[in-house]
């Protein structure tokens, strides 16, 4: 082999990432031989097993400089295949952050890889010419400083200075959102600007050319969800991460699992760049970073002085009201279309009823894939459905179980709303805004439209309402039930349904009633998240994670074990959380390790689901990795999960 490579002239070997993932999680870098010096960041197409794939290049030396390296390494090299693009596709600022990335996430570097190149290269099957990045130009903001924290609704004109100082130093701007709804808001906001919007409902080519639009610094303001992280700038000044609390910057339903607000203020630090924190309900995690002097708090935000008006909707069940509705609600609903002004009406759950319930044997009709109880849907049809796996079945006459037919629902979703409404108000014009009513984000829009025309009088929806910039405002407000979601086995969610509340709350015009209803009124968190006073929040929920070691006191990583046999699932965690426990120990490292046990819903789609947590404090990310990856490598790893059900 050594013979046939010296044959050649200009011979170079070359260390690549590919695009792909590849089967062992250990191995992170491919080896190949090429004609050319290739630059670090270059595309090229490599054979690999039986197809050809995209790969990053990392590393290109002369062969004559590999002669060792070629020896030892005991299989035979293989030529490109192509060269895609010999203008680096990542710049520098942009290679160094994918292998942080790689390393804080304990994800491998081809996920990565295939996270940070645009689709339209990595499925590029002939070469591109792109124009050479400008590199040489890049200045560090002189007066970047540490990270700053706006905590206050109205944000705008805070951005625009921020915007402003960057265009007239010639840097850029990348604003980034955790939805599209408010990528779209921020888009016809700052529209003077003349903004790209990167988002995933581009297409592949459209994406591309905002890529090269913000590579070749021909957009001044970068606006995006998630994936406008991965813009490779030509200089970039300041990096806004608005809503930031929001928890969809974590991605979750897709590997890899990374934190877009975590990753923008690392994008932030290599570039130099100013970093800008939004947020009306600021998380946890980031006040306490304010506090402790990490970040700089721009301003004493104010709080909203709005009265809550706590519903307890067991004296309703006392006065034999059955429906959804209390009377307070019913009577303020009433003034409310009289007046013909406009509400709007906040529940948890979709759906009609929670569950089909048997009060003789107490059985209630269950998911056969799934470990949780199916959904009962009214419209558009009469079914059960498994909001886990969208199992769909016809309501049974009878119990599953016993065959009593006095069979019973309970709960109530947004369906069973809009029941209990137009029995009430059989006039009211009224909508429905959630994950089954209104599939896209065009849908959803189109409802706010009308409600914000006048064409509507309540809209009733879930958290896809939450996150809605331009939803007009409401005269009556209502929580109708969040007590699904209280006793919810997770320390964030206390500060989930303030931030609900919050976002609710900025909904309601300066007269607006405002009902929070519940079955357990007096409730800690019902009374503080009431309150909406975030000083006596904040301090409440930071001494008790402070108490129970949760973040901002450690770093939690959450492993996801998944296995068609319940026993295969329960032998592979608990292999895994003894081999952790071995590690951490010999690395001298402190960490609990919680579990192994069954998952908050224990299975999915006929896969029995183990869950393990590791709670580390003082302990850095490349130890992390290095202790992790190894042992779990084959689980679902979720380093810094915004949930642990």
């Amino acid at each position: 082999m050594m013979k046939a490579l010296q044959e050649r002239t200009s011979m170079y070997i070359i260390d690549v990432i590919p695009t792909i993932k590849i089967p062992k999680s250990d191995i992170q870098l491919l080896t190949y031989f090429s004609q050319a010096s290739l630059a670090r960041g270059a595309l090229v197409m490599v054979p690999l097993g039986n197809q050809k794939v995209n790969a990053l290049v990392v590393r290109s030396a002369p062969a004559h400089e590999q002669k060792i390296a070629i020896k030892k390494s005991g299989f035979q090299i293989k030529g490109v295949a192509k060269i895609i693009s010999e203008e680096p596709v990542l710049d520098e600022t942009h290679s160094v952050l994918m292998k942080w990335c790689a390393e804080h996430y304990c994800a491998s570097l081809p996920l990565f890889a295939k996270t940070f190149i645009p689709p339209y290269l990595i499925k590029r099957k002939t070469p591109v010419h792109l124009s050479p990045m400008q590199t040489a130009q890049k200045t560090k903001t002189s007066d970047a400083g540490k990270p700053i924290l706006i905590a206050k609704s109205n944000r705008r004109d805070d951005y625009a200075r921020a915007i402003d100082v960057c265009i007239r130093s010639g840097k850029q701007t990348l604003l980034l959102v955790p939805e599209l709804a408010l990528a779209h808001f921020w888009h016809t906001e700052l529209n003077t600007y003349n903004p790209i919007l990167v988002t995933s409902e581009l297409t592949q080519k459209k994406f591309f050319d905002a890529w090269i639009k913000a590579r070749d610094g021909n957009a001044s303001l970068i606006i995006g969800t998630r994936v406008a992280l991965f813009a490779n700038f030509r200089d970039l000044g300041c990096v806004i991460v608005d809503d930031e609390h929001n928890p969809h910057f974590k991605s979750w339903d897709m590997a890899p699992y990374y934190h877009a607000k975590t990753v923008a203020m690392t994008l932030a630090e290599l570039s130099g760049a100013r970093c800008i924190l939004g947020s009306a309900a600021p998380s946890i995690e980031s006040y306490w970073r304010a506090q402790e002097g990490a970040l700089t708090l721009s301003e004493k935000f104010n709080d909203p002085r709005m009265s809550t008006t706590i519903v307890d909707m067991r004296n309703e069940l006392l006065d034999k009201n059955y429906t959804s509705l209390s009377y307070q609600l019913k009577n303020a609903l009433e003034r409310t279309l009289v007046e013909k002004k406009k509400a709007i009406l906040f529940i948890a759950r979709r759906g009609s009823d929670s569950f089909i319930f048997c009060p003789d044997c107490s059985h209630i009709e269950q998911c056969p894939r799934c470990e949780t109880h199916l959904v009962h849907h009214a419209v558009p049809r009469r079914a059960l459905i498994c909001h886990q796996c969208g199992y769909e079945t016809s309501p049974p006459p009878a119990c599953t179980k016993c065959g009593n037919v006095r069979i019973r629902t309970f709960g109530a979703g947004t369906q069973k709303v809009a029941q209990d409404i137009h029995k009430e108000f059989p006039e009211a014009r009224v909508a429905i805004v959630d994950a089954d009513t209104t599939k896209t984000f065009a849908e959803q829009q189109a409802v706010i439209s009308q409600f914000r025309n006048g064409a509507l009088d309540i809209l009733i929806g879930t958290q896809t309402l939450c996150t809605k910039p331009d939803m007009p405002v409401a005269d009556c407000v209502a929580v109708i039930s969040f007590d699904n979601l209280l006793y919810l086995p997770d320390y964030k969610m206390p500060e989930r349904l303030y931030q609900i509340i919050r976002s609710l709350q900025s909904y309601c015009a300066d007269d607006a009633q405002f009902f929070l209803q519940t079955h357990t009124p007096d409730n800690e968190t019902i009374r503080t998240v009431a309150l909406q006073r975030y000083d006596t929040f904040y301090a409440r929920e930071i001494a008790v994670r402070k108490m129970l070691k949760y973040p901002p006191f450690s770093r939690i990583v959450k492993l996801t074990i998944r296995n068609s046999s319940r026993a295969g699932a329960e032998q592979d965690a608990d292999r895994i959380a003894e081999s952790l426990r071995a590690a951490f120990k010999k690395a001298g490292v402190s960490a609990d390790i919680l579990g192994p046990a069954p998952a908050y819903i224990a299975k999915i789609r006929q896969h029995f689901v183990q869950q393990i947590i590791i709670k580390a404090e003082n302990i850095d990310q490349k130890t992390l990795h290095a202790i992790v990856m190894p042992i779990a490598g084959h689980a679902v790893i979720d380093v810094d999960p915004e949930n642990i059900l």
